[in-house]
């Protein structure tokens, strides 16, 4: 017999196991977006949290140097968004993620009070 064959026991079971992975990848959501200042200029290095309202499990990501942040297999259900920088006030929005979804949370950060802005 040539062993250059797997055989279809073995083929079976690694599609099987391939589909599983496809499949558990779609019972999720994703939330992403940009963190600018008050110009539209990008912030890097902002702390994204994402909390679940439901369980309070909160995933957290720091936006890099294009300001971009992406946090993925978040369970479906309602989150709270916050973004927060030194010299920022903390933005904060609420999202429904659904599964599939490719949730865009844009933080629009305004300066601390106190604050000055320089161009």
């Amino acid at each position: 017999m040539d062993k250059k064959f797997v055989s279809l026991p073995a083929l079976l079971l690694v599609l099987v196991f391939v589909s599983a992975l496809a499949f558990a990848q779609t019972e999720t959501g994703i939330v992403a977006g940009t963190a600018e200042d008050p110009s539209g200029a990008v912030v890097a290095g902002a702390t994204v949290n994402v909390t679940n309202t439901g369980t309070g499990a909160t995933r957290t990501a720091t936006t890099g140097s294009n300001g971009q942040y992406t946090i993925t297999n978040l369970e479906p259900g309602t989150y709270t968004v916050s973004v927060s920088a030194p010299g920022f006030n903390t933005f904060k929005q609420n999202v429904q993620v659904t599964v599939g979804s490719r949730n865009t949370v844009d933080a629009k950060l305004a300066l601390a009070s106190g604050g000055t802005w320089k161009n």
